[in-house]
């Protein structure tokens, strides 16, 4: 079937179809951070069912649901906790997941403005089990799954693109007090660069810092995990990045899926929602519970 009659076959289902969804899931994320499990429901949005079973659900509810971000433009939507996770195109097969290349079995169609993926496509894309269930009038999500876990325990990799000071090395106190000239700069998932948008999200923050030391990190936070050497907790020092787990969204809880830089006295410079670029305590509270491991690139 064409692009073009798929997208007029479901407009059509979509004026003559209002099937209650329920997603086996958390409820809609909130300005601050929060532990997902998969229980509660989300209801009330449309379920497209095709002639040969192919069932497509709304983006939006289906990864909110989860707990995740979403950012649209015309065309593109980006997919995350705190930073991109994955990307996909309105009537494109390609997509990215994780960092990696897929190829979807649909491509994700926009009908009245509210973009639509089938579920074998969003499996593909999220890395996981999901499916209709038709008597229950229920979509069950599994947890999302990873290509390979990120820990403390994996190679040392090299770090790129290190510009030597004339001491002979960066200064870390240096990397900490131009991170803190950003204070209040705000928070936007899926920032454009800081030039451009005059926001940040986590990872193009520390990206954005360490690149004025000559320090160069991958785009996303569990990109930058594979960077530099492991630190343990009681050895991390000012300017170590500082990686945080998704709570209890992935199979592997090893995944990153937040980044900070840490300053010294148990405190992290980092954004996250409002009021975007701040300093937080890593000693206690949720960012102490969930913290995963450190790397130092410096």
């Amino acid at each position: 079937m064409s692009k073009k009659s798929r997208t007029h076959r479901l407009r059509t289902l979509l004026m003559l179809t209002c099937i209650c969804l329920v997603f086996a899931s958390c409820s809609k994320p909130m300005d601050h951070p929060k532990t997902y499990n998969a229980s509660g429901s989300f209801h009330d949005q449309v379920v497209l069912t095709e002639k040969d079973g192919t069932v497509w659900v709304p983006v939006k509810q289906a990864v909110q649901s989860l707990g995740f971000q979403l950012h649209e433009t015309r065309n593109r939507t980006l997919i995350g906790y705190t930073d991109p996770m994955y990307e996909v195109q309105t009537d494109n097969l390609e997509a990215t997941s994780l960092g990696s290349p897929v190829t979807l079995s649909q491509a994700p169609v926009r009908l009245k403005g509210r973009l639509y993926m089938s579920t074998n496509a969003l499996s593909e894309l999220l890395q996981t089990k999901m499916y209709w269930n038709k008597n229950q009038r229920k979509m069950i999500i599994g947890n999302l799954q990873d290509k390979g876990p990120i820990n403390s325990h994996i190679k040392t990799q090299s770090v790129h693109g290190i510009r030597p000071l004339s001491n002979g090395g960066t200064n870390p106190e240096a990397v900490v007090n131009y991170a803190r000239n950003y204070l209040g700069t705000p928070y936007d998932f899926g920032a454009q660069p800081y030039a451009q948008s005059k926001k940040f999200d986590c990872s193009s923050f520390t990206q954005h810092v360490f690149i004025n030391f000559g320090v160069s990190l991958p785009r996303l936070a569990r990109d930058q995990g594979n960077m530099g050497t492991p630190v343990t907790k009681s050895n991390m020092a000012t300017g170590d990045l500082v990686f945080f787990r998704v709570p209890g969204r992935f199979n592997d809880a090893s995944i990153p899926g937040h980044v900070g830089i840490y300053m010294g006295n148990g405190k992290i410079i980092h954004t996250w929602g409002d009021p975007g670029v701040q300093i937080s305590n890593i000693t206690s509270g949720h960012w102490a519970e969930n913290l995963l491991f450190i790397r130092r690139v410096l």
